[in-house]
């Protein structure tokens, strides 16, 4: 009877061990094992950013020094308003006309529909009157437009102050990066 009461405790114990301690550290080693692999996952996810950043940055240095000032030009990451009101009088003046009635006001954030998760792009207003002929009105426009700042045209207005002088209001719109 003891030789077969042996076996039967052993079996017994044997189970016992394993719903006690074997199965529930086997559970948590498995719970571990998902752990390590998201752990793994992000760890290779780094990797490829790094690498990407890399990339990036040696593309960043191939620029030259112009290039990124143009690009600082074309799109600031800060609004001068002192910078944007000399490079339009000095637009003006190259035409001889002067700039007069400065009005500058911040809007308010326009959508940033190229680039979902950056920052929203602010913008500035700004009105101001010049008088002048048509003919190089049109030109200190023109200019306007070739400018490397981005420049939007909100509004032009005019009052006939002569037959060939006029009094042109302008109000433009220009971005810059928060």
């Amino acid at each position: 009877m003891i030789r077969n009461a042996l076996p039967i405790l052993l079996l017994l114990a044997a189970i016992a061990l394993f719903v006690t301690y074997i199965d529930p550290t086997y559970q948590d080693t498995k719970i571990i094992k998902t752990e390590v692999a998201s752990y793994d996952d992000a760890l290779n996810k780094s990797k490829e950013l790094l690498r990407i950043r890399d990339t990036l940055l040696a593309k960043y240095n191939t620029f030259s020094t112009d290039d990124l000032k143009r690009l600082e030009l074309l799109l600031p990451d800060t609004v001068d308003n002192i910078r944007l009101v000399l490079d339009i009088d000095t637009i003006a003046s190259k035409y001889g006309l002067t700039i007069t009635n400065l009005n500058l006001s911040q809007s308010l954030p326009t959508d940033a529909s190229f680039n979902p998760t950056s920052n929203e792009i602010k913008s500035v207003d700004l009105s101001f009157a010049v008088s002048s002929d048509y003919p190089t009105f049109l030109k200190f426009i023109r200019d306007l437009q070739d400018s490397l700042r981005i420049i939007d045209i909100l509004n032009i207005g005019f009052t006939v102050t002569d037959k060939t002088i006029n009094t042109y209001n302008v109000t433009i719109r220009t971005y810059w990066l928060p």
